[in-house]
Formats: structure tokens, sequence, C-alpha cells
């Protein structure tokens, strides 16, 4: 008996072995990353920087997101942006509860426990769907998710009375809050709830997170709709939605060509087994529904868009059921001999996982430069602000605009200690130290400035001397001193680039654009630093100095 009681508790003993080392692998990939992009939003705009505040409740994007912006909060003030692992410890622990909640599920459907064992730990291990683990900012789309599996649980484990009502309406709610993936697990509550009890319990659980929803959208989350699709695109819905389904499962087996084959055998397992597992079945019909969704407003930008991290991950959980009763139905139905079967799915388990850990890591070693790119970003702007060197921009990078100085120095004492690398220095340099136009018409004329691939077409002029293209790149050189330097150029082109150089380190190119043949300045406050300014090739040019 004690031996048959030991022999039982294997699998749940290689289950909990798995989930721990999972979260430690998460933990690991996202020590070695930092803030970036949208994160900032919920740094800078919503609550730490009174000026920018945009409140609890206008929308990110097309998402209700008051609870991860509420979490943002309670973390930057305990541990401010010194330390990136707290800010993704929540994450991990919604993919863990999720992971609890599949296996909750799948013993529920009568699966053996090998098989829920390998389902949930192909899961836990889930590299294709990384971005939603190793970025913080997903707490919405991985909080949704959660408080839409325990409503599920909720509303499976028993009678749906009074109580389990109130507590489902409580979770679906939370789950709106956190992203527009709650709209999707509302919709898989209502179809859970319709199978199991009729149409009228289903209107019961759906009507007030539906009724929250309508009040907020009306309210205020109509504001963050910027895209609408067009009737041109509504036929590409179904072409986006199959390429989303299909190069998940592709991608996360890493078997060429399976992504088909197993979406066919998820849904034929569904249509012959799914009145008898009615979460499965919602959540089967909920992961073409939520790319559906996602497709409204984002088939615009291709097709290939569906094959996002972000999408496969909640492809893959919301299928995962619908996985575990197919995967054993066709071990039981193999039947004999049982070692060899259970060899071969382990095998298949075991693989899957490994490819599963090996996109982990790839993901990360793909973010990782853009991330400390990010984080150079934010040290440079520090260190330059406090150089005394007069910053001719507020925003230190331009692809990300609502990062600024004046919000970074409003949280300085929150942010970390450190330097940017010279290479990070250099380009943010380059966007807030140097300036075209009437940011650097206070800067005063350097004495001269060197040009190549240029030849002068005519005498000098009152400090100005006319240039015509002579096959070479043109580049227009200056050295600003301590004070700063400029020069007055006027050119046949309305496009030029620029760039700072620091030694041997050189900026990023900028792109700038002016009205041509019209004098305007370009400058650079850096005190040690040396300006090229490129204009557009073949163009005529005029340099005023002083």
């Amino acid at each position: 008996m004690a031996q048959a009681r030991t022999r039982a508790a294997i699998p749940w003993w290689v289950l909990a072995v798995g989930l721990l080392g999972s979260s430690v692998m998460w933990l690991i990939l996202n020590s070695k990353l930092w803030f970036y992009f949208d994160t900032w939003d919920f740094i800078l705009n919503r609550g730490p920087v009174p000026s920018q505040n945009l409140g609890l409740w206008a929308p990110h994007n097309e998402h209700w997101s008051t609870l991860p912006i509420l979490l943002f909060r309670l973390l930057f003030s305990i541990f401010g942006l010194k330390h990136h692992l707290p800010y993704d410890v929540p994450l991990i622990v919604m993919h863990l509860v999720i992971c609890l909640a599949i296996v909750w599920f799948l013993r529920r459907a009568g699966v053996s426990p090998w098989t829920v064992v390998g389902v949930t730990l192909i899961i836990a291990f889930l590299g294709n769907g990384a971005e939603n683990l190793e970025w913080e900012f997903q707490t919405g789309f991985v909080g949704s998710t959660m408080f839409g599996f325990l409503a599920l649980v909720v509303l499976s484990a028993g009678r749906i009375g009074r109580v389990r009502v109130a507590a489902a309406w409580a979770l679906l709610v939370a789950g709106l809050m956190c992203s527009g993936v709650g709209v999707t697990m509302v919709g898989c509550a209502a179809l859970v709830v319709l199978l199991r009890r009729g149409l009228v319990r289903a209107i019961i659980v759906t009507s007030v997170p539906a009724a929250v929803y309508v009040t907020w959208y009306l309210l205020v989350g109509r504001q963050g709709v910027t895209t609408h699709v067009q009737p041109r695109d509504i036929g590409l819905l179904p072409r986006y939605v199959w390429t989303g389904l299909t190069t998940a499962w592709e991608r996360s087996t890493g078997i060429p060509g399976s992504g088909a084959l197993i979406v066919l055998v998820l849904l034929g397992t569904m249509l012959i087994v799914g009145l008898r597992h009615p979460a499965a079945v919602a959540l089967t019909v909920g992961a073409a529904a939520q790319l559906t969704i996602a497709g409204l407003v984002r088939v615009q930008y291709g097709v290939e868009q569906s094959e996002s991290s972000r999408y496969a991950y909640l492809i893959c959980v919301f299928m995962s059921l619908a996985l575990g009763i197919a995967v054993d139905a066709l071990v039981r139905r193999l039947g004999r001999p049982r070692w060899f079967t259970g060899a071969l799915a382990g095998a298949v388990c075991l693989a899957v996982i490994a490819n599963g850990v090996a996109l982990a890591f790839s993901y990360m070693l793909t973010t990782r430069p853009l991330v400390y790119k990010e984080r150079d970003t934010v040290l440079g702007a520090m260190t330059i602000s406090r150089s005394g060197q007069k910053l001719l921009s507020n925003v230190p990078d331009a692809g990300f605009p609502f990062i600024t100085v004046s919000a970074l120095l409003t949280i300085s004492d929150k942010l970390p200690a450190g330097q940017a690398s010279p290479q990070g220095y250099v380009d943010v340099a380059g966007d807030l130290l140097v300036g075209v136009g009437g940011v650097a018409d206070y800067l005063p004329l350097v004495p001269a400035a060197t040009v190549t691939g240029l030849t002068a077409s005519g005498p000098a002029s009152g400090g100005c001397q006319p240039y015509v293209p002579n096959g070479d790149e043109e580049k227009i050189t200056l050295s600003a001193g301590p004070q700063g330097g400029r020069v007055l150029v006027s050119m046949s082109g309305s496009t030029f680039k620029t760039r700072l150089v620091y030694g041997s380190a050189f900026g990023d190119f900028r792109d700038r654009t002016v009205p041509s043949s019209q004098p305007f300045s370009v400058g650079t406050s850096s005190q040690s630093g040396t300006l090229d300014i490129y204009p557009a090739a073949k163009s005529t040019v005029t340099v005023c100095t002083g």
C-alpha cells in the first residue's frame, strides 16, 4: 500500500520540481533584462510624475490597465527603479497560478497524471511565449488570463450558486481591469456556464462584468481606440487567426509543419468530446476569439503580426486543456506495451520543453541589447542633465518620446546609480545636445567648420561660403568648444542627418527635415564632442561661420 502511494506521488513530485525549475529559469532570464518600451508609460505617465499623470482609468492603447498600474505604483514606491527583478516576480507568480489551474482542469477531466505533468510543464517552459514572461509590462495580459482561469475554476467546480456567481463577477472584473484579454475571458466564462447550466445563468454570470466594462468604455475607454479595421482588412481576418493559431504551436513544438495538424486535432477532439469538457471547449474557442479581437485593430499591420510571442502564449495556454485531453486519448488508444507508449510520449514532451527553454534564452539574448540601450538612455540623460551642458531637447531618445529629461529628474532619487556606456552616452547626447533651428540660434557661430565632399563654388561673402558636391560623401564637421557652437546652413535639399562624435564613439544618425533653400542653424552644446552634418546627396550647400 505504501509503495503504491509512493508510486502515485511520483508524477506530482516531478511536476513540483518542474514548476520550481521553470520559475527559477524565468527569474534568471528576467534578471538579465531591464525596463523598456511601454513599461515607461506606467512609470512616467501613471502617477510618479504628477505633471504627466494620466490617472488610473485612462486606457493604455485599447486596454483597461488599472490593476497593472496600481501594481507598478506599489512596486515603484517600495523599490523605485533600482532593482528590476521585483517587477517580474508578480508575472512569474501569475504564470504559476495559471499552470496550477491547468492541472486542476485536466485532473477534473480525467486526464492521467503523467499527461497532466507533461502538458503543464510544456506551458511552464513556454519559450515561444517569452514576451509575456520576460517583459514586466505583460502583467496585463498574464493577469487577465490568470483571473479568467480562476473564474472558470469557480464556475466549473460545482453548483453555480450565488456565492460562485459573485466570486466569478469579482474575478472577471479584475481580469477586465488588467487588459483587453479580459473581454475574451468573459466570453469563455459565458460559454462554460451556457454549456453547463443554460442561457439564463450564462447571462447572469456575465451581466455585471459586461456592465462594468461597457461603463468604463463609454466614459474613458474609447479614448484609447486609435485604429479601426478597414473594410478591405475584414477579408484578412480568417488568415490572421489561422496563421496565429498554427504558428504558435509550430514554433512551440519546434517541429516544422506541425502547427496545422495540431490545431486540427485539437479542434476535432473538442468536437468529439467537448460537451463533457466545457472549459476546454470555451478556452479553445477563446483562442480563436482572442486573435479575432486582436486582428480587428492589428491586421492592418500585416497577417504576420498574429505570430507575435505575446499571442502565442495566450493561444497555447488557452488550448492546453484541449491538448491534454487529446494527448491522453491518443496515449490510451495506442495501448500496450505501456512502457513504449510512455517512453515515446515522454521523449516528445522533453523535446518540446527543451525547445521552449532554447526559445526563452533566445528571446532574452535578442531583447537584451534593446533593453540596455534604453538603460543607457536613462543613465546618459541623467549624466548629461547634471553636467552643466545646455540641453537642446527634452527627449533623450526620439524613438521613445514619453521618456523626457524633466520626468526623469522628477524621479531621479528612484533611478539606479551608474553610468551609461560610452556608446550609450554619445547616442543620448546626439539628441539632447544637438539642435536645429530656433533651439540652436542662441549658440555662437564657430570660427570655422571642416567641409568634405563639397567644393567651393564661389568666393566667400560675410562669412558664408557656397559649395557644390564633388562626388564624395558630403559632410560638414564643427567642434563646438566649451560654450557650444553652430553653423548657419542653407541647402537645396530638405532632409539631412546629424551625428555626434566623441573620440572613437560615433553616435547614431539623426534624420532632420528643414525648408529647402532657407538658412537655418545647426549646432551642439556639447563641450567636448564634434558634430557631423550630412546634407542630402547632391545638395548644393552654403555654410556660414563666425
